[in-house]
This record gives structure tokens, C-alpha cells and sequence, in this order.
């Protein structure tokens, strides 16, 4: 069977709601984008819906659902994130059955990152390490990707979200191995880096 660039095998699309009731979005849904960007710094996605029993209403779809997502890539690499309702939107009425809308959804990681505040003062650390702390002890993140950074810096963060301290962190440090290059932070299918 012939592969394309973007043809992929879809395993499991299953939104998660309630009580640990489970609905496979499968048969009802009519397209799903995920989205990657070295500018962003979390995976988000979107899934277009042609409802025909209600269920925005019948579930009901509230903002606390999770969406569980597996696919395979053409070049047979296995890609798995669980993702968090934030919005509904574009909802139309088709016919007297059948509505269209779209769920756009954020990986889990951000919805940690927006509640948790980071207020600590890091003296003679380098970048990376602070990086390394607040990716770790503060958002509970294992095995995120860091390049080192070569010198220490007094930092303080106050009080701000993790995201904005790890934003902020990109512009101050400096690679030991890319002189000159400077840092990002985001998240692919890989999982979280901060590197240059």
C-alpha cells in the first residue's frame, strides 16, 4: 500500500469525561490537526466533530475532558499525547440531526504550567540549572531534553508561571557548545527541550 507524507494509521482517539466514562471519537469525527512549533511551548491540537446525538449537550462537554491520542506516522514511529479540552468553537447546524464543531485541545503539561508560580532565588546557578529545577520540581516533567549553558548567573524569579520564567530563561543564557545561538523551549512528540 502506497504512503504519502501526511498518511498516518490512527489507533486511539478517545475523549475521557465524567467519572472515567469514555467516548471513541473515531466514528464521529471528520478531521484532527496536532500541532508542533519550536515557537510554542506545548503541543495543541484540534478535532472537527459531526455530532448527530447531542453530545456537547448529552455529556455534557464542559472543559475538564481529556483527550487521549495514538497514531502512527508513516515511517512507523508511534505518537502518543494526552491532551486537555480549552475550547469549543465553530459550531454549525448541517441539517435538523447533525451539528459540526471544533475541540481544541493543549497538552496536560500546560494546564500544570499556567497554575503553578515559580518565586525562588537561584545564586551562582547556570541557566540550564534553573531550567533543569523549574522544569522538573515544578511541573514534574522527567526526561526533558537540556543543553548546558557556560555561566552563572543571580537569578530571581518573582512569582511568576513556570512558562514565563522558562521563556525568560531562554533569552539570558548562554550555550557552552552554540556560542552566540540562544535558547528555546517547546515541546514535539519527543517530548520537552530546552535547547539552543
Amino acid at each position: 500500500m502506497p504512503q504519502f507524507p501526511k498518511d498516518f494509521n490512527l489507533i486511539a482517539i478517545v475523549l475521557n469525561y465524567g467519572n472515567g466514562q469514555q467516548l471513541d471519537l473515531r466514528f464521529i469525527m471528520t478531521e484532527i490537526n496536532t500541532y508542533e512549533s519550536i515557537w510554542s511551548n506545548n503541543v495543541s491540537a484540534d478535532v472537527s466533530i459531526a455530532d448527530t446525538n447531542n453530545l456537547i449537550s448529552n455529556i455534557p462537554i464542559i472543559g475538564f475532558e481529556t483527550l487521549f491520542l495514538q497514531f502512527q506516522t508513516p515511517d512507523m514511529t508511534m505518537w502518543t499525547k494526552i491532551f486537555r479540552l480549552t475550547s469549543i468553537s465553530v459550531k454549525e447546524l448541517h441539517n435538523d440531526r447533525t451539528q459540526f464543531y471544533l475541540l481544541h485541545f493543549v497538552t496536560t503539561e500546560l494546564i500544570q504550567a499556567l497554575q503553578t508560580r515559580v518565586s525562588k532565588s537561584y545564586n551562582g546557578f547556570l541557566v540550564t540549572d534553573v531550567a533543569t529545577d523549574i522544569i522538573n520540581n515544578y511541573l514534574g516533567i522527567v526526561g526533558a531534553t537540556i543543553e548546558p549553558s557556560d555561566t552563572l548567573y543571580q537569578i530571581i524569579i518573582p512569582s511568576w508561571t513556570a512558562h514565563h520564567a522558562l521563556n525568560w530563561l531562554c533569552t539570558r543564557g548562554n550555550p557552552a557548545d552554540f556560542q552566540g545561538s540562544s535558547y528555546v523551549f517547546f515541546e514535539n512528540r519527543d517530548g520537552f527541550k530546552f535547547v539552543t
